[in-house]
């Protein structure tokens, strides 16, 4: 065969080759702008989780102190000097590793809702598939019905011609032609929308056709409906999704309420010292010193919010309950 021919065969096979859906499913995870976004989230996240535990800075300052309004001068004074003061302020114990936690259950969120997209997308472009090809086989088979049908209403209408047949024997083939005409419009519609679905979720540009096999092979079922159910408990993103709203919830119940109790601030200073008297030879001075807030509107808004996540917390927990129940459900239907 001349390489041209050759050539346009191959273009004109792969053009009319039957689309996989595994390769369909490939196409809509790396058409969707969802998942990306979704995953630089993640990333996001992660990267906030490795901070999360850190202290606040240490507070360093310079005092210009004690000196006279009238002449401004460090040695007009014996109390006057120049002080350098350093502050840390003390997380409550346990606070900053809760952040943390809080943080990392963050990012174990943001991941499993992740999955559950792409789950959710590969599902609905397979499935989608899968009905674009029943419904043009179920259209072939109607055809064949329609012809077979044609046959039956001429021979019908033959032997009412000549008497052999009664008239209700032909009414009732030509209304069955005329149900099987109006269901292969309804299989037309639901390809074109089938289409269009396939075609929105792979992102492709209007008018795109997909070639699907004329004959499926069925394969057997395997596994038991307790594998099953084990197996959608464990691996659905939806429920790890759930489970880890959950655990965040509480885990930031944990640190409302232990946030909301005082840090401890410490700091120290030192005074250089420049005027000298008969009675202070002018030494240099150090402080040191403590403080901690009045936690009273912090306690009352620590309890708030800790009861807020608790609550987040029990309504997760259900819809985790409810979506494992739903599951057992459709898997025992």
């Amino acid at each position: 065969m001349p390489a041209p021919l050759l050539a346009l065969v191959s273009i004109i096979s792969a053009a009319f080759a039957i689309d996989e859906p595994a390769a369909l499913v490939a196409e809509a995870m790396d058409a969707n702008r969802d998942l990306a976004t979704m995953a630089l989230r993640v990333t996001e996240l992660d990267a906030l989780a490795h901070a999360a535990d850190v202290w606040p800075d240490p507070m360093v300052g310079l005092e210009y102190s004690n000196v006279p309004v009238t002449t401004w001068a460090l040695a007009d004074h014996p109390m006057a000097g120049l002080q350098l003061r350093i502050q840390q302020t003390l997380p409550y114990p346990g606070v900053t590793e809760l952040r943390r936690d809080v943080a990392t259950s963050r990012v174990q969120v943001a991941s499993a809702s992740l999955a559950e997209t792409r789950v959710r997308l590969a599902g609905m472009t397979e499935g989608t598939w899968w009905r674009l090809v029943l419904t043009r086989q179920l259209r072939a088979v109607t055809e064949d019905h329609v012809a077979l049908t044609d046959k039956l209403v001429a021979s019908a209408r033959a032997r009412y011609e000549t008497g052999s047949a009664g008239q209700h024997e032909l009414v009732r083939l030509q209304v069955l032609r005329e149900k099987l005409q109006d269901d292969l419009s309804d299989f037309d519609r639901q390809d074109r929308q089938l289409t269009a679905a396939l075609t929105a979720a792979l992102h492709r540009s209007t008018g795109t056709q997909f070639e699907t096999p004329t004959t499926l092979v069925v394969l057997p079922v395997a596994g038991d409906l307790a594998t099953w159910l084990t197996q959608a408990r464990t691996a659905r993103p939806a429920l790890e999704e759930q489970r880890a709203i959950a655990q965040s919830a509480e885990l930031a119940s944990r640190l409302a309420r232990r946030d909301a109790r005082p840090d401890l601030t410490v700091w120290g200073g030192y005074r250089l010292r420049t005027a000298e008297t008969e009675m202070d030879p002018g030494t240099d001075l150090v402080a040191i010193g403590a403080s901690l807030p009045l936690t009273f509107n912090a306690a009352r808004a620590g309890k708030a919010q800790a009861a807020a996540a608790l609550y987040a917390a029990r309504g997760a927990r259900e819809r985790h309950d409810a979506n494992g129940q739903a599951a057992r459900g459709l898997l025992s239907y």
